[in-house]
């Protein structure tokens, strides 16, 4: 499976490689937006496969103990903080010797808000006009979506008007993206959202 640095990519998984500032990497990532009809929900982010990637075994060691110990909790701090979560929580689950996997959990008032890291590398259109809220995320060319070993998952309680998720859970309501298979694709959905 491929591996990928933290902070190359992706200003999610970036947040929690802030405290080491070395060689954490992960496996892949989800992330999962539940979407009332009043644009306010929940966000659920899974960050698993967690290790260090260091060539020194001492460094790898190390750098894992601190981001177990402690690292993880400001590192989830920050990433609340830039998905402009309340009431949010960070724990690790799965933990052995070497790896973990972290998850975010929070609540947001705008979905608005909550997209924002998806925003920092690439180009991004949010319109709410006449009972309807459009969203198209683009990446840029030098850092493509399929660079990301990341699946999006957004549930939405009201109506979905477009989208082109690869694929739609009609009962569910549930969008998902495989990250790994956009080349040069925007993120695009539409909501109705209620008054």
């Amino acid at each position: 499976m491929a591996r990928i640095r933290l902070s190359l990519f992706f200003p999610v998984a970036a947040a929690f490689a802030l405290t080491l500032g070395g060689c954490l990497d992960f496996e892949r990532m989800t992330l999962r937006y539940e979407v009332r009809e009043n644009l306010e929900g929940r966000l659920i982010v899974s960050v698993l496969g967690v290790h260090s990637a260091a060539k020194d075994a001492g460094t790898r060691e190390k750098e894992f103990r601190e981001f177990v110990e402690k690292g993880y909790l400001k590192d989830g701090d920050e990433m609340a903080r830039k998905f402009g979560l309340v009431r949010s929580k960070v724990v690790l689950m799965n933990t052995t010797e070497s790896r973990t996997d972290v998850r975010l959990e929070g609540e947001f008032e705008r979905v608005v808000s909550a997209l924002g890291l998806l925003t920092e590398e690439g180009d991004f259109e949010i319109e709410k006009k006449g009972g309807r809220l459009s969203v198209v995320i683009r990446r840029s060319p030098e850092k493509p979506w399929s660079d990301i070993p990341a699946v999006l998952f957004l549930r939405y309680e009201g109506e979905i008007l477009g989208h082109n998720a690869h694929r739609y859970e009609k009962e569910s309501k549930t969008l998902t993206w495989d990250l790994r298979k956009m080349k040069g694709e925007s993120l695009e959905f539409v909501l109705a959202p209620s008054k």
